[in-house]
């Protein structure tokens, strides 16, 4: 659903004219700006845990006994991660236990610069 703007309670003058505001926010800019290659990458069909753990090797009863569960709980992790309900706690664990890091971010469509102009303009 789009978001109405002219409804926020952004003060869009304070957000331009705002020195501090504009360094971090273009300083995020560029940080974000990394990140926007791994937007195109698509999440395995079977899900990023089971997509690594077959690369490592690694059956569901090794993976669940290296997070002390049971081979069903990683099951559950598994199918959570591809419907879209698996807690960044559940990704971490599984993630530690993989020897791997969770990287979470969100990542702009366009660039928080560009938002607060389109948005000032509005």
């Amino acid at each position: 659903m789009p978001i109405d703007y002219k409804k926020t309670t952004i003060r869009k003058s304070y957000l331009l004219k705002s020195t501090a505001i504009t360094t971090a926010r273009r300083h995020l800019d560029a940080v974000l700006a990394k990140w926007q290659p791994a937007v195109l990458q698509q999440r395995p069909a079977k899900g990023w845990i089971r997509a690594i753990r077959d690369a490592l090797g690694m059956t569901t009863a090794v993976l669940a006994a290296r997070l002390n569960r049971a081979p069903a709980t990683l099951v559950q992790f598994e199918h959570n991660e591809v419907a879209g309900n698996i807690t960044l706690n559940s990704l971490q664990t599984v993630a530690e236990a993989m020897d791997c890091k969770l990287v979470y971010t969100l990542v702009p469509n366009t660039s928080l610069e560009d938002f607060v102009t389109a948005v000032a303009k509005e």
